[in-house]
């Protein structure tokens, strides 16, 4: 007889909010940002055929304005094919959703993150 298995156990910190709008990259994956904190963020990206390892250090994030955040210190805490992608089997790019955490942000990037997450997504305003 196995262990019972233990229901999943929310680890976030911070709320997360749904993104209007925005885009991230990280190494060399590109996609659209779903959701974000100024804990982190999750965001959906089309897999390479040469992409092996989840990626980690450092990203950016723009907005459909001028905002960028560059050089983002980040840790991938998930990296799952996209639960919409693996239920479509019509598609031959494989979609990704990639949850990263921020780390060792500086007052500049924080109030900059703040600010995003305040102009692209449905915040309580």
């Amino acid at each position: 007889m196995g262990k019972p298995k233990r229901a999943a156990q929310e680890r976030r910190t911070q709320t997360r909010f749904e993104a209007r709008s925005g885009i991230f990259t990280l190494d060399h994956h590109l996609g659209k940002i779903i959701d974000i904190s100024v804990g982190g963020l999750s965001f959906e990206y089309a897999e390479q055929s040469e992409s092996g390892e989840p990626p980690a250090g450092l990203g950016t994030i723009f907005d459909d304005e001028e905002l960028c955040l560059d050089r983002i210190p980040v840790s991938t805490i998930n990296d799952i094919v996209s639960p919409e992608a693996a239920e479509s089997s019509e598609s031959t790019t494989v979609l990704r959703r990639c949850s990263v955490r921020f780390h060792d942000l500086s007052p500049m990037q924080r109030c900059q993150l703040e600010n995003f997450i305040w102009f692209n997504t449905e915040t309580a305003r």
